[in-house]
């Protein structure tokens, strides 16, 4: 047998006619209904204040809210997520708090963009990123410590070029000092980028890069023309390890937020482009809040650099007792009457050769030993290791 349904309305009526028509007692009544006298006397007081409209149900929502957001923050947190649409409640809250404002908490900015379809259900991921600095990878401690360097993906613009955004990112301040799309990654207009860039900005103490071209190389310590190049303005080169982007997390999360706003659509062409993404980089600076240091903005906590850029490579110097030999463009030196083979990341440096105690040539670059000659044949180079270890004390000059 199912179970019968009864309807709140119609018992309530009930109950009002058989208090009214019997001669029983409130208490009787209530108990022949299964309510307590509380409720008989509340919907008895309804009936004759109100009539049958009375007995409905009424809404328990309070009156007034003293907690209640105001309706002009309200429409400042969805004019500024309007103007900033890939920010969330957190960095929208603390640009509030930088305008003036006393901004409601993150959830409650969640609900209010959420209410105003502001807000697309996305796939959550694993959280990505150094949460401990590994040992082999340098923490930044100050600005211009630890610059980042990368390629963004490329892409094409709308007229069909190819477009190669060349990303350099102070990691201590978060500061982006250059986002510059080239038309390729090739070494010479990369190192020609750099030489602008070392101008505004001059030097840091330690420039981060992965394992690719134009800044690394399968040579000697992996190093690349552009590597050397820094190595030999007193800047070290740290590689991180390969397969390993998180080690570069900070950076490789920045290009998510350039591709997300910047290249979809792209511009049509690279010169509208490079506007594009020189207007972005002012916001990210400037406006945007970051999250790793405290949603402050990147400007807040940058400061210029104290080693000076000379505007020109300085070769190394070598002890009297060292044989200098300069690389010739196709990586090659000429030794006792033979060509050996050093490497060509190293075309027109000057390295340092020296006899070790087995007969054979010890050859440097500055103080970071390459490889070694053996003095009995005619072949070249032989490495002293596959990439850099910025721990290890003979990196810098």
């Amino acid at each position: 047998m199912p179970w019968k349904k009864v309807d709140p309305m119609e018992e309530r009526l009930r109950f009002i006619s058989e208090f009214q028509e019997s001669k029983c007692s409130l208490s009787a009544v209530c108990r022949q209904f299964g309510i307590s006298r509380k409720t008989g006397y509340k919907w008895l007081h309804r009936f004759e204040l109100g009539g049958l409209e009375a007995l409905n149900e009424k809404s328990r929502a309070p009156h007034d809210c003293p907690h209640r957001t105001e309706a002009w923050l309200i429409d400042a947190v969805i004019v500024l997520r309007r103007q900033r649409p890939t920010w969330g409640p957190r960095k929208i809250a603390a640009k509030l708090l930088q305008q003036g404002m006393a901004p409601p908490a993150p959830s409650t900015i969640g609900d209010i963009l959420s209410r105003a379809g502001l807000v697309e259900p996305r796939r959550t991921s694993r959280r990505v990123g150094i949460r401990s600095w590994r040992s082999g990878v340098t923490k930044p401690e100050r600005a211009n410590h630890v610059w980042s360097v990368d390629f963004k993906g490329w892409f094409r613009t709308r007229d069909g070029m190819p477009c190669h955004p060349l990303t350099v990112s102070d990691l201590h301040s978060r500061y982006l000092l250059s986002c510059t799309p080239l038309h390729s990654q090739r070494g010479e207009p990369t190192e020609q980028e750099f030489g602008k860039i070392f101008e505004e900005f001059d030097l840091p103490e330690i420039i981060r890069v992965d394992n690719g071209s134009p800044f690394g190389s399968t040579g000697p310590w992996g190093l690349s023309r552009l590597s050397v190049g820094w190595l030999k303005l007193g800047v070290r080169v740290e590689f991180i390890r390969p397969g390993h982007p998180e080690e570069n997390g900070s950076h490789e999360r920045m290009h998510r937020t350039m591709k997300s706003e910047t290249t979809r659509p792209p511009e049509a062409t690279l010169h509208k482009q490079a506007i594009r993404l020189e207007q972005w980089r002012q916001v990210y600076n400037e406006e945007r809040p970051h999250e790793a240091i405290g949603q402050q903005v990147p400007a807040s906590l940058y400061k210029p650099s104290t080693k000076k850029y000379a505007g020109s490579f300085k070769e190394f110097e070598y002890p009297q007792w060292y044989e200098p030999r300069r690389v010739r463009t196709d990586g090659t030196i000429f030794w006792k009457g033979r060509q050996r083979f050093i490497g060509e990341a190293f075309a027109n440096s000057t390295v340092g050769l020296i006899e070790n105690a087995l007969g054979n040539i010890d050859v440097y670059l500055g103080e970071l030993p390459l490889g070694v000659l053996d003095g009995k044949s005619v072949s070249g180079l032989i490495s002293r290791g596959k990439r850099l270890n910025t721990l290890m004390d003979n990196l810098t000059r």
